[in-house]
């Protein structure tokens, strides 16, 4: 019976005053060291996955409002372009279809600067979900 005791008593490790059980394989931590050396090969791949489908969903996030940016600054230089070249025309049908092409593109340059200011809103909140439940997934 003393044998029992002794041997149940060898698998409970005494912490801070209260009994735990103890396991010799899972507290050893060079055991867990190795462990970790001998598993690399499994999971530095499916590290350096995950951290590439975070950086291309941030690079699509903010291609939207590279787009929006570039045909908004496209559209206002087009219309202020055309604006200035107009005295230069001689024919008057050149003259209507260069201011209307003008106004035009200086509409479409306004119209695509504040889809741009939203899509910048937009892109910035969902940034800062994605970096936060990343964080919370690095911590636990």
């Amino acid at each position: 019976m003393e044998n029992t005791k002794s041997f149940r008593a060898s698998k409970f490790k005494k912490e801070k005053g209260i009994y735990k059980k103890f396991n010799s394989l899972t507290d050893n931590k060079w055991f867990i060291l190795i462990l970790i050396m001998i598993s690399a090969p499994l999971w530095i791949p499916i590290l350096l996955a995950s951290f590439i489908v975070v950086v291309a969903f941030y690079i699509v996030v903010w291609c939207l409002n590279l787009l929006f940016s570039g045909l908004c600054i496209a559209s206002l230089i087009l219309g202020v372009t055309g604006l200035i070249g107009i005295p230069f025309n001689s024919e008057v049908y050149y003259l209507i279809s260069q201011s209307g092409i003008s106004f035009l593109s200086l509409g479409l340059g306004l119209l695509f600067s504040i889809l741009a200011v939203e899509i910048i809103k937009v892109a910035a909140k969902l940034s800062s979900l994605t970096t936060k439940h990343v964080i919370n997934f690095i911590k636990y």
